[in-house]
């Protein structure tokens, strides 16, 4: 095995983290052997559901790239500056409840999450993560770049491309539900903060995630629904003191990413390919990250909708159209039908397509206007 594995006897320190060291024990020495065998309760019938994986069980050869398969959320590659010594890796995970624990520990490579694999599996989690030993070089898609230290406790949405490098690393991570951990900190983008080594809450969460990671071994079925609530909970009080400043200092981000977006829909808009499930593959995110950046205006479908429909307006009260039919105009501005079209154009603004066709030019019905203005306003 690569000497860099060979690292059982390395020291910790009082919070149980071990130095950012090349040496790390696949068989997670050091108080992490809840990679090991579970150790059942009195029914093995109860165990939490768990997943094993070791890089040992292939040839040599194959060991890297049976790592990169495992790994479908990302697309690994060798570390740029790792020698060509024999790959290893292992992870253990568990189901607890509604939320996963897992403890890997592997060698120096990176992985990268596209905006390719975002638009494909439309993961809406984000990953709390212990670096318990070693660190992360983490670059984002908009340029910045993020040190992840032994100790530290940091958040990954999945909805967020980066590439991540690292060296000889143990890990303890969480999966959590995005919107659960979005409505108990009051945040929308968490992305990229990082609860340091020695800060009293990243030492209560880091110990946390060791603890339930050792639980989780003999944790039953019936234990696990609490023990699921009490970890998000703690994680959200945890994040929550750092999570609104966070969040301020990305606004600006998020809003020239909506720019770009609502641009792109203005330019396509009379086009029937028009769909969120377009959007997200174009700008390579996932639905439910499409949707928090237009959650102020009910939604990206809502937002679409909207904008043809005030199109549509506008082209109805055009004496230029007057020969058009109301099909003709709501299909070219992106509906499938005029019954559809009729519902929701009277919906927004209160009068039916042809009655509006009947005002002509003349001053617009203030509840139009306002209804309107009230729509493209919205931020």
């Amino acid at each position: 095995m690569d000497s860099r594995f060979r690292g059982s006897d390395e020291t910790t320190n009082a919070a149980g983290y071990a130095p950012s060291e090349s040496t790390i024990d696949l068989d997670l020495a050091g108080g992490f052997a809840s990679i090991g065998a579970p150790m059942p309760p009195a029914d093995i019938s109860r165990l939490l559901p768990s997943n094993h994986f070791s890089t040992e069980a292939f040839d040599p050869s194959l060991r890297f790239e049976a790592w990169r398969q495992f790994l479908p959320l990302y697309t690994a590659q060798p570390h740029p500056d790792a020698s060509a010594a024999v790959f290893g890796g292992r992870i253990a995970t568990y189901a607890v409840g509604a939320i996963g624990i897992g403890v890997t520990a592997f060698a120096p490579h990176a992985y990268t999450r596209t905006r390719r694999h975002i638009a494909a599996d439309g993961q809406d989690h984000v990953i709390v993560q212990l670096v318990s030993a070693g660190a992360l070089h983490v670059i984002t898609a908009d340029g910045r770049e993020i040190v992840v230290n032994a100790g530290d406790v940091w958040v990954h949405d999945l909805a967020r491309p980066k590439t991540v490098t690292t060296n000889a690393c143990r890990t303890h991570a969480l999966l959590l539900s995005c919107r659960d951990l979005q409505s108990m900190t009051g945040a929308v983008d968490l992305d990229g903060l990082v609860l340091r080594r020695g800060s009293p809450l990243g030492m209560l969460l880091g110990q946390h995630l060791v603890t339930l990671a050792r639980a989780a071994r003999r944790m039953s079925t019936d234990e696990a629904p609490d023990a699921a609530l009490g970890t998000l909970a703690l994680v959200a009080a945890c994040l929550r003191p750092d999570a609104q400043r966070h969040q301020a200092a990305r606004t600006p981000l998020a809003n020239a990413l909506k720019d770009r977006i609502k641009a792109y829909i203005e330019l396509h808009l009379f086009s029937h390919e028009l769909t969120p499930e377009a959007l997200c593959g174009m700008f390579g995110l996932s639905r439910s990250h499409l949707y928090r950046l237009f959650a102020p205006e009910g939604g990206i479908a809502a937002f679409i909708r909207h904008r043809r429909l005030g199109r549509a307006e506008s082209l109805l009260r055009d004496p230029a159209n007057a020969r058009r039919t109301i099909a003709d105009i709501a299909f070219d501005c992106g509906f499938v039908s005029e019954a559809h079209f009729s519902r929701a154009f009277r919906a927004s603004f209160g009068l039916p397509p042809r009655e509006v066709r009947n005002l002509g030019l003349g001053p617009l019905d203030h509840t139009i206007l306002d209804r309107w203005e009230a729509v493209v306003r919205r931020d």
